[in-house]
């Protein structure tokens, strides 16, 4: 995880979601998941914060997973 921005103001879920259109939803499962940092406000549930430099963090690392090279499949084979 990267080192919190405190200079730049928390985005809400849903307002992060906006930002990397994304769903609420899907943004949400992100965060419990682990894969996107973020910051929980509060006891038990708490409440999801973002800041910009987390969400570029994430854009980032979803643009490396993208860019992973794919398995070579084989040539086919031509039957005379």
């Amino acid at each position: 995880m990267s080192s919190i921005d405190t200079t730049g103001p928390f985005l809400t879920l849903r307002e992060a979601a906006k930002q990397l259109s994304l769903s609420y939803e899907v943004l949400r499962q992100e965060a419990q998941d682990g894969r996107i940092a973020h910051i929980r406000l509060g006891t038990g549930r708490g409440r999801y914060r973002f800041t910009t430099q987390q969400l570029q963090d994430y854009v980032e690392s979803r643009v490396k997973a993208d860019r992973k090279p794919t398995t070579k499949w084989p040539e086919p084979k031509q039957y005379l």
